[in-house]
């Protein structure tokens, strides 16, 4: 409807100007066009690519990405000072939707359905001045680069160590003591939040790798070999988290877990199991990362020692993660750690310990490490003649990054 001007005559209570009645009837009309005019704006619907033009000025344009990420490009210029346009998100796909200015600079990022962003032209260039945008949560489970999205004010990154790796049980004669290898240590948990300005347009993402289990060394009388220590992760200079530590080898003698670390944003974390002739293999410890389990052991007097289970990982949940189960005569093999959902978890939960050859056999290997930084369990040991099992390899280690949009 185009604005109704009100008469009001040559001059005053002449007689010539609209009733007072017709001018608030065409005051009321104007009013109702303004306070409507944003719920009836004119809408351009898009599900590619698009450029708008400055006759798109005034409009909402509703991008659906349901078939895949596509940008929106701001027209060059407008008409005049105070043009506006908006842009939202109308699909609840992932698939994000990029707002751009004429020179390709991205002006905002769409990445949840209902997402919105009005822009307004201003002195030679478009500018965001009001917007509703969702949390952006990036899980980085490899190496890579963070780039900061137009638009935020603020960052939480967790950054999670890889697990350490459980260490291979020892080859052994007959009538000596032969242990398993300890548990991996769980990688450590870190949480801290930022304002935007504190991360770079872009920052390098490390995510460390989980510690090698120690591989069997052989059939051959000899000691086991000590498992990895897990990769530290790192979002640039801005968090660090180190990576648990790696089980010790089986021996004549006790074989030592790995040490947990220092406590954790999420407080305790799981350190490895032992592994002893004498008694029934250390437990894994539980804690925000799970701490893996040390293998099965055969003393002097040929008495074969049980292998135990991995430690729980995030402890601070209401259901935390269970551990590795240990191995049996029946399934000797240590059983992998639970993996953590980043939606719900701090990190993962440690791997069972291998059985032992329990005389007649091989030894077992220990379980793997749950993502993220799970601890690896220790092999179970065995007589020459045959092989002792290896570790089980620390779970990798993780960043997640949560932007916010105030």
């Amino acid at each position: 409807m185009a604005k109704q001007s009100i008469n009001v005559g040559s001059a005053a209570n002449d007689g010539t100007g609209d009733t007072e009645r017709a001018a608030w009837i065409k005051a009321n009309a104007n009013f109702d066009e303004l306070y409507d005019g944003a719920a009836r704006l004119p809408k351009i619907e898009k599900t590619a690519a698009y450029t708008a033009s400055s006759d798109d000025t005034g409009s909402s344009i509703r991008a659906d990405a349901s078939g895949g990420a596509f940008a929106i490009t701001l027209p060059a210029s407008a008409v005049r000072e105070g043009d506006f346009l908006r842009v939202h998100k109308g699909d609840a796909s992932a698939n994000r939707v990029t707002v751009r200015n004429a020179s390709a600079s991205d002006l905002a990022w769409l990445s949840a359905q209902g997402d919105a962003v009005w822009f307004v032209w201003w002195k030679g260039a478009w500018e965001a001045f009001d917007w509703r945008i969702a949390p952006l949560r990036i899980v980085y489970a490899s190496s890579g680069t963070s780039t900061k999205p137009p638009l935020a004010t603020a960052i939480e990154v967790t950054a999670i160590g890889g697990g350490g790796g459980g260490g291979s049980g020892r080859c052994g004669a007959s009538a000596s003591i032969r242990t398993g290898g300890g548990g991996g240590g769980g990688g450590m948990v870190q949480q801290l939040r930022f304002a935007a300005a504190a991360h770079g347009a872009t920052e390098s993402v490390t995510v460390g790798a989980g510690g090698s289990g120690g591989p069997s060394p052989g059939t051959a009388a000899a000691n086991g070999v000590a498992g990895g220590t897990g990769g530290a992760s790192l979002l640039g200079a801005l968090i660090r988290a180190d990576g648990g530590n790696g089980g010790g080898a089986g021996q004549a003698a006790n074989a030592s877990g790995g040490a947990a670390l220092p406590v954790g944003t999420f407080g305790t974390l799981g350190g490895g199991g032992t592994s002893a002739s004498t008694v029934t293999a250390g437990g894994g410890g539980g804690g925000a990362t799970g701490g893996g389990a040390g293998g099965a052991s055969i003393d002097a007097g040929n008495v074969a020692r049980g292998a135990a289970a991995g430690g729980a990982g995030s402890s601070h949940a209401a259901a935390p993660l269970s551990g590795g189960t240990a191995g049996t005569a029946t399934i000797p093999a240590g059983g992998a750690g639970a993996a953590a959902d980043p939606a719900l978890h701090s990190g993962g939960a440690g791997g069972g310990g291998g059985f032992s050859g329990n005389l007649t056999g091989n030894g077992s290997a220990g379980g793997a490490g749950g993502t993220p930084g799970g601890g690896g369990g220790g092999g179970g040991a065995c007589d020459t003649g045959f092989s002792p099992g290896a570790g089980g390899n620390g779970g990798r280690g993780e960043v997640r990054v949560t932007w916010t949009f105030s």
